[in-house]
């Protein structure tokens, strides 16, 4: 094999590893740049939140997105706090804590609807319906997934609609199952 082709090949990482290792690489500076600045402060413990999150660090990952959530209840801001919400969800739902995360991701869709941030209002509905999925209601999974579809048809995210489509799609199966047991006891 040729050496230039053995070379090319050892350097090209895994993009996986390669946003690790950024993500590890901004860590320090971003905790040392945390201590600043007020308002620089809600951008950086959202930032944490996001590292500590990819780091599995949950529980620091929960406490920055509260400090970010606080910060932007006193400012004001409802894109902020919408945000702040909808990663919490994605926290307590990585957790396992399916109530918890239901209940901010309503926050999230509530703001979310009073701002008229279909993207936002999309993103909820359709972590509300992972988030009943899991927990077995499947009639409300299946409206909040219908829900999530129709406003990314508005917004033309067809990668978003198609991936919500397969999901309802598999929820319907699921249910066919469901429903085809219980018939048959």
């Amino acid at each position: 094999m040729d050496k230039g082709c053995v070379a090319a090949q050892t350097n090209r990482a895994d993009p996986q590893e390669q946003r690790q290792a950024r993500i590890e690489g901004l860590a320090p500076a971003m905790e040392e740049a945390d201590e600043v600045d007020e308002a620089f402060n809600s951008v950086v413990d959202l930032s944490l939140a996001n590292v500590h999150q990819t780091r599995g660090n949950l529980a620091q990952a929960e406490s920055s997105l509260l400090v970010h959530l606080q910060l932007y209840e006193v400012l004001g801001s409802k894109d902020g706090m919408a945000a702040a919400y909808d990663n919490l969800g994605n926290v307590y739902q990585t957790l396992g804590d399916l109530a918890q995360a239901a209940a901010m991701y309503k926050e999230a869709l509530e703001l979310n609807e009073a701002l008229g941030n279909r993207d936002g209002m999309a993103a909820a509905c359709g972590n509300l319906g992972n988030v009943y999925q899991s927990l077995g209601d499947l009639a409300q999974a299946a409206a909040m997934f219908k829900e999530s579809i129709a406003l990314f048809q508005q917004l033309g995210a067809t990668p978003q609609v198609q991936h919500l489509q397969k999901l309802l799609g598999q929820l319907t199966i699921a249910r066919g199952r469901a429903s085809s047991a219980s018939s048959a006891s």
